[in-house]
C-alpha cells in the first residue's frame, strides 16, 4: 500500500510540473516531465489510479505524443475493468481514445470510442449540455469524414 501511495505521489508531482509548464508554454519541460512520468509507469507493475493515468494520457495528447497517449489510455481502460471506475472517468478515456484514433485516421475506432463517450456523458445527471453537445459534434464530424452525412445531421 505504501509503494502505491508513493508511486501515485511521484506521478502527481510529475503531472503538476508538466501541467504548470504547459500553462507557462515551457513545452520542453512539460515533455520532459511527461517522459519521466511514463518511465516511472513503465517501471512499476502495480495498478495505479485511473485518474492519474487519464491525466498523463490527456497531457501526452495535448503535446501530440499520440502513441504513448494511446498506450496509457488503453492501460487505463484495461485497469478500469479491475478497479471500480466512475462513468465520467470512463467517458474521458473513451473520448481521449477517440481523439487519438481520429489523429491516426482510424475513423472506425474513433467513431466507436466517441459513441461510447457520448453514451456515458449523456447518462451523467451533472453533465453540462455544452460538454455533451461538443462530443456529439465530434461524433458528427467523424460520421461526415466517413461519408455518412445523414447520420451526422441527426447528431447536430
Amino acid at each position: 500500500m505504501k509503494a502505491t501511495l508513493l508511486t501515485e505521489r511521484t506521478l502527481e508531482i510529475y503531472l503538476n510540473i508538466a501541467e504548470n509548464a504547459t500553462s507557462s508554454r515551457d513545452f520542453d519541460l512539460a515533455k520532459s516531465m511527461l517522459r519521466a512520468a511514463c518511465d516511472h509507469l513503465n517501471e512499476i507493475f502495480q495498478p495505479v489510479g485511473i485518474k492519474i493515468l487519464v491525466r498523463i494520457a490527456e497531457l501526452l495528447a495535448v503535446h501530440n505524443i499520440n502513441e504513448q497517449a494511446e498506450s496509457i489510455f488503453t492501460r487505463a481502460l484495461r485497469e478500469s475493468r479491475t478497479q471500480s471506475t466512475e462513468e465520467w472517468l470512463l467517458a474521458r478515456i473513451y473520448d481521449g481514445l477517440s481523439e487519438i484514433h481520429m489523429r491516426q485516421s482510424n475513423l472506425k475506432m474513433a467513431r466507436k470510442r466517441c459513441e461510447q463517450a457520448v453514451r456515458l456523458i449523456g447518462k451523467q445527471a451533472e453533465c453540462s449540455n455544452d460538454l455533451l453537445a461538443s462530443r456529439k459534434r465530434k461524433l458528427a464530424l467523424i460520421n461526415l469524414l466517413q461519408g455518412q452525412p445523414m447520420i451526422a445531421y441527426t447528431l447536430l
